[in-house]
């Protein structure tokens, strides 16, 4: 078997018949792939409907109990009965183009000389708008006829993938991203066999909508797997009842879970933005770290009287702030540093303090951690981010000192003046573009 299509459903049977239908006028052989259709524990009559393409696929129906949200368990459930060596992952309510799955096969053995390639493929998906509804969709296409349809509501921007944008940006080129694994959706993407024994089935402890696809491509990125955008391996997705809020919620959740599964600077950094921005805001991050920035020493003289009143405990977090004569003077407890190079030399210098290669905009600490937090935030730092920063240095500390340069806006220094738990700003680093 060269091909395994699987398809996780709950109660969308109608749905499912659609994606069914159009799996079976596929350009590529019947006799070459299998379609596995994994049940999440409907009440519809999704077997029944399974049933009615038992002539027109290789079709295999498999259920597992209603226990909630359960669709990394399904997919997993799929794989484990996949014989294919090629594996796409598709949702339900998805209609195929005719050319849907020899032209995922192809990318994966066209690139490559035998069957270990390690590509990632990622499908194109039209009608993933979330605004969008059934009533929206033009009623004169006939869905019977897929191509035709995609091709009609191809010229609508209304319909067309809303990774567009960020495709475009890298020119189809998934593989220059920093972060391609963002956009690995998995209601149209495809994976060789060997390499998912490589990265891992998708995770189960993900129970709610969101991110158990990006987390999984996460996996696949850091196992070597190169990212490829398959535009004529094409979808049409059928919008359904959903509720938008509690999805949103719940991928919020899931977020902050896939960062602490996975802790790095990407995936903290991830927390805040979206899958379609992200690529942008990771590069322009380590750019702008890379041209800075150039910090003298932290003027210790001019505020060692200062520093003295703060009656500083061990109990005391830097932010950004890696100068050694601070750190030597006040004798920090933690440290969260961004930069890799500079949180290779902290830890080689001061072995005894605990030092994190984070950002500082999501942390475990609990609230209070600590007596007193230092944070640096520059010029180059973008408004989500510095708000953000800031958020959760008053959150984790009693009491607040910012150490900026002298042109952040007067309406940041403004807000950061409103709160009571902050001690000082200090204009304390000379910083200039190399």
């Amino acid at each position: 078997m060269k091909v395994s299509v699987i398809i996780p459903t709950y109660n969308r049977d109608s749905l499912l018949r659609t994606t069914l239908k159009s799996l079976s006028n596929q350009s590529f052989s019947r006799s070459d792939f299998e379609v596995i259709v994994v049940d999440d524990g409907s009440s519809d009559k999704s077997m029944d409907v399974c049933n009615e393409f038992e002539e027109l696929l290789n079709i295999t129906y498999l259920f597992q109990e209603d226990l909630g949200y359960r669709v990394s368990q399904a997919r997993n459930l799929g794989i484990s009965h996949a014989k294919g060596s090629i594996l796409i992952f598709l949702d339900s309510g998805i209609i195929t183009s005719t050319n849907f799955i020899s032209s995922h096969y192809s990318t994966h053995y066209n690139n490559a000389t035998s069957s270990d390639a390690t590509y990632a493929v990622v499908g194109y998906i039209f009608g993933t708008n979330q605004n969008l509804h059934y009533e929206d969709l033009p009623h004169k296409f006939n869905i019977d006829c897929p191509d035709e349809a995609i091709e009609q509501l191809g010229k609508s921007e209304l319909y067309i993938d809303t990774r567009e944008s960020a495709f475009s940006e890298y020119f189809d080129k998934l593989e220059s991203m920093p972060a391609p694994w963002c956009l690995f959706w998995s209601g149209n993407i495809s994976v060789t066999s060997e390499l998912l024994n490589k990265s891992g089935i998708f995770e189960e402890n993900f129970k709610s909508w969101g991110i158990e696809d990006i987390e999984f491509g996460y996996r696949l990125f850091k196992a070597g797997a190169q990212f490829k955008l398959q535009r004529s391996a094409t979808g049409l997705h059928i919008p359904h009842s959903r509720n938008q809020s509690i999805n949103n919620k719940t991928n919020g959740i899931n977020k902050i879970a896939f960062f602490e599964k996975h802790p790095s600077i990407e995936t903290e950094l991830y927390i805040n933005s979206s899958a379609r921005k992200f690529n942008y805001e990771i590069s322009d991050f380590f750019n702008n770290q890379s041209r800075q920035l150039y910090r003298k020493n932290f003027p210790i003289l001019r505020f060692r009287k200062y520093l003295n009143k703060l009656k500083l405990t061990k109990n005391t977090l830097l932010i950004g702030i890696a100068d050694p004569l601070l750190i030597s003077h006040i004798s920090p407890s933690t440290i969260i540093e961004n930069c890799s190079t500079t949180y290779s030399q902290i830890i080689e210098k001061f072995p005894d303090i605990a030092v994190f290669n984070r950002l500082g905009v999501y942390t475990t600490f609990n609230d209070k951690k600590f007596d007193v937090c230092f944070v640096c935030i520059l010029e180059s730092h973008s408004s989500i981010y510095i708000n953000k920063l800031f958020t959760e240095a008053l959150r984790i500390s009693k009491s607040l000192v910012v150490v900026t340069t002298s042109d952040i806006s007067a309406l940041t220094r403004y807000k950061m003046k409103e709160t009571s738990q902050l001690s000082a700003i200090f204009s304390a680093y000379v910083v200039s573009q190399s």
